[in-house]
């Protein structure tokens, strides 16, 4: 107990300290703004999409993608050389060029074609915008970790970016397994550094990315081999500040261990999770020429739950029999929003996979999400046509070397891409996989590019991490002068939005869209409800609410932005005729008013009327934009729970835990720090149980 105690309290000291030192990491943030909503008549006519740009200027990738087809799109293979593969995830129709944004307004064009100069068909669809700061000079985030050429730091270098609760922690921090550093400390100040040793059995080291407990930074897990043995394991450790690190001797079937897997050079990538389960897998890309590439599921205690066979992607005989290797890895691990993504410096393979999806099928072939190999140009190996392997995948002698692997919550995946004849810094993929291209930081050179990682979670330290090698002396000592040391910061950001090709009946432009509350909500009096609405080229509007019928209205809000999600506190009122109406601000004529809907007394008493069943209704809105509310009915006055849930299965947040009367409720939900995408709420009561899907839309 008291090394967790010195732990937090280490901890705490560096976070208490860090605004109070002149020269601590205080990025200068890139940041975009974007409509939610765009109109557009799919005529192949210029569509505008306005872009603010704060902090830096950036160098952006607009992109269209389907919308909610995800279910409909069954697995494909296609591309040349068969390069592109999805199954089950929405796609891309078009990306740009690279754009040169400003700082302030900014305007990006597209003619609604696809990248085959096809029409797009009217309809719904997904804009993003993807954009980094190519301008500035990296800012120095930490002097203290080893970037020597060939000591790939992301290999072992982890990131934590939300805390317990899964809200975005004010100074994120990475570690390693014997070290953190908490991001925000002053770069240059050693003490920043928080070190503990590991002691493992004789014949045992660690290797790869470690993982945090979720709810307990305390502990973390790490991948584990025995080189003699050919074996490799996961084992649960205490992180103990100045100390001794403590092995969690009733962890795992194998105790201390995880049930142990064959490898053949004793390597693993590391462990990752998404908070249900742990990920891992063996790395014997150089060791052996037989087909032999597995990845394995783990529970928290450290229990097999599954082995799963991937030779038949990152195994090629084809390859071997061409002079490359057997086996590519996987070699670098990913995981955000419950996706895994993979990928080596010894193959150009790239993918991101869906443990729950497969987990919950048992198919093995809803594990891949997307596969991005040989054939679009980005981390292609041997395409050239002077290459004395044509096309060989899995290839450690050639470039692009990736030896990391990376995700924001849009789920653009990036990889370092170092081919010493050129500046490239990075490759960069799209959500589905497609192949964006390759980037260079400013003021890049063409030494290795060792590690990038994202934070993207809306801290104060949102954006790109990177090492900066190239400013190394140029000797066979490779020695680091002060600026090419440690990890350094570089603006990053990506947003999205809603392409619309639908009109009203009228055929106008200009338009009002409600998206709650809708037709006969009901809301409890004085709690947090979500007024949201899409406002269609109008600059600015009013918001006014009747619990009359609409015979009086009341200004709540006078004017808002184009486009809007209002949190309101519902009025301690009841009432079944309650509207909302929104008009033009500089055209009040010109207005629209919502569906009818109620306002229900919070203090629910108990009669003969009272309900005898437990509903728990969908939330309103769905999807959302950060504020939903959850309506249920209590049947019988008793305990109650209400928990959301991402796709992984992770417990997201728990926004009712205790004793209800019989009546109507509802509970709130505030996402704004979660990542857009589906979760799960479930209502859990005197032996009642439901779910429902909800949807969240940043």
């Amino acid at each position: 107990m008291r090394s967790v105690i010195v732990c937090l309290l280490l901890f705490a000291v560096i976070i208490a300290l860090s605004p109070a030192n002149a020269e601590d990491f205080q990025p200068t943030m890139l940041k975009l703004s974007v409509y939610p909503a765009i109109q557009y008549n799919f005529d192949c006519s210029t569509l505008e999409i306005p872009v603010t740009v704060s902090g830096t200027p950036c160098s952006a990738i607009f992109l269209v993608f389907t919308k909610d087809m995800d279910r409909g799109i069954e697995a494909t293979q296609n591309g040349y050389l068969g390069w592109h593969y999805v199954n089950g995830v929405d796609t891309c129709l078009y990306f740009s060029q690279p754009h040169q944004l400003d700082i302030g307004e900014n305007i990006i064009s597209w003619d609604g074609r696809d990248q085959d100069g096809i029409p797009v068909f009217n309809g719904v669809y997904t804009y993003y915008i993807w954009a980094y700061d190519n301008m500035s000079e990296k800012q120095q985030v930490c002097n203290f970790v080893k970037t020597y050429p060939y000591v790939k730091w992301k290999t072992d270098m982890a990131i934590q970016e939300v805390d317990e609760a899964g809200l975005p922690l004010a100074n994120p921090f990475w570690y390693r397994a014997k070290e953190r550093w908490i991001i925000g400390h002053d770069p240059l100040d050693e003490g920043g550094l928080i070190k503990s040793n590991i002691v493992l059995e004789d014949g045992w080291d660690w290797r790869g990315v470690p993982h945090v407990q979720s709810n307990d930074f305390d502990n973390f897990f790490i991948s584990v081999g025995n080189g003699d043995e050919q074996v490799a394991s996961i084992q649960k450790v205490k992180f103990v500040p100045g100390g001794d690190a403590e092995i969690d001797k009733d962890f795992g079937e194998e105790e201390p261990y995880a049930g142990f897997f064959k490898t053949v050079g004793g390597t693993s990538p590391g462990v990752v999770s998404d908070g249900t389960y742990l990920f891992t897998a063996d790395d014997n890309k150089t060791t052996s020429n037989d087909p032999d590439s597995q990845f394995y599921i783990y529970d928290m205690d450290g229990f097999l739950i599954e082995e799963v066979d991937l030779s038949s992607w990152w195994s090629s005989g084809e390859s071997y029999d061409a002079g490359g290797q057997m086996n590519g890895g996987p070699s670098y691990f990913y995981a955000r929003g419950g996706f895994v993504f993979l990928n080596s410096n010894a193959s150009c393979l790239v993918q991101m996979i869906d443990p729950m999806r497969y987990l919950d099928s048992g198919n093995s072939e809803d594990l891949i999400v997307w596969s991005n190999g040989n054939g679009d140009y980005v981390y292609d190996r041997n395409f050239e046509e002077t290459a004395y392997k044509p096309w060989v995948c899995n290839d450690y002698n050639v470039p692009y070397y990736t030896y990391s692997i990376g995700s924001d919550r849009n789920y653009f995946s990036i990889s370092t891409a170092w081919n010493s004849i050129n500046t490239n810094s990075f490759g960069l993929l799209a959500p589905d996989g497609t192949g964006l291209g390759y980037f260079s930081y400013s003021i890049e050179g063409t030494g290795p590019k060792n590690g990038n990682f994202i934070i993207d979670s809306n801290t104060p330290y949102d954006g790109l991490y990177c090492d900066n090698l190239d400013n190394r002396k140029p000797n066979i000592e490779h020695q680091i002068n002060e600026k090419g040391n440690g990890i350094f910061y570089i603006g990053h950001d990506s947003v999205k939005g809603i392409i619309d090709g639908s009109r009203d009946m009228f055929g106008q432009n200009r338009r009002f869209e409600f998206f709650a509350p809708v037709n006969n909500a009901m809301l409890t009096a004085g709690s947090i409800s979500c007024f949201q609405y899409y406002a269609y080229f109008i600059d600015s509007v009013k918001i006014e609410f009747s619990s009359n019928g609409g015979v009086d209205w009341a200004t709540f809000n006078p004017e808002k932005e184009m486009i809007s999600r209002t949190a309101w506190r519902v009025p301690n009122i009841v009432s079944d005729d309650c509207y909302f109406r929104v008009s033009d601000a500089n055209d009040p004529e010109f207005f629209k008013i919502s569906g009818l809907f109620s306002i229900v007394s919070g203090d629910v008493t108990v009669n003969e009327d009272s309900p005898t069943t437990f509903t728990l209704s969908q939330n309103m809105p769905n999807p959302f934009n950060s504020i939903t509310t959850i309506p249920f009915i209590v049947g019988k006055e008793g305990k109650v729970t209400i928990t959301v849930y991402d796709v992984s299965g992770k417990k997201a947040v728990t926004l009712a835990d205790g004793v209800f009367p019989a009546g109507n409720h509802s509970a709130d939900w505030n996402a704004a720090a979660f990542a857009s995408g589906v979760y799960f709420c479930r209502m859990e009561a005197a032996g009642f149980s439901e779910t429902r899907k909800m949807t969240a839309l940043k």
